[in-house]
């Protein structure tokens, strides 16, 4: 998802991301069921896993200072599945300019209620957490903490040059995920 929006992107990562987020929506949600999803589903893994890291460069963005600063107590890939829609939203809202290169590999209309919504559907496809009250994560009393510390997050600059939230902005998105 990152891939599709962060300032780092060239065509090759943007190639292999819609490849990647395809395989991935459609292989995912049946992958333990039916072999040949669980190939898509690899496949999807390897492809978006393509490009996050170069030389001097790197692809990873908000959802990752999002999941960085929320995986004490969290999981990180709990705290992504909670995050991202909430992130993506905010990002799309602040720069659209990887809301095509979204769409396109989530296979959906080109606006980011679209997007967004994808987003949700997988994550509730797989069964995993939506808000962050139903975990055992933090408290609303931290957020300010934790906005603080993902605005300092090195990741958080992955994103696009049009989202530079804010410690407000980032704590309503934490709002938004309680």
């Amino acid at each position: 998802i990152e891939t599709c929006y962060t300032r780092n992107r060239t065509p090759i990562t943007d190639a292999t991301a819609i490849r990647g987020l395809r395989h991935l929506r459609t292989g995912m949600p049946e992958m333990f069921d039916d072999p040949a999803a669980m190939e898509r589903a690899v496949a999807g893994i390897v492809l978006v896993q393509y490009g996050i890291k170069r030389p001097g460069v790197q692809t990873l963005g908000p959802i990752h200072a999002f999941g960085h600063t929320l995986r004490n107590p969290l999981q990180q890939g709990i705290a992504h599945a909670v995050a991202a829609p909430h992130v993506v939203r905010a990002v799309l809202e602040a720069d659209d300019s990887g809301l095509d290169t979204l769409a396109e590999g989530l296979d959906v209309a080109p606006d980011a209620a679209s997007v967004v919504a994808s987003i949700r559907t997988l994550r509730d496809e797989l069964g995993l957490p939506s808000r962050l009250r139903d975990v055992d994560g933090p408290d609303r009393e931290e957020f300010g903490e934790i906005a603080e510390a993902t605005r300092n997050d090195s990741t958080l600059e992955g994103g696009p040059v049009g989202y530079d939230p804010t410690v407000e902005e980032i704590e309503e998105t934490l709002e938004r995920m309680w």
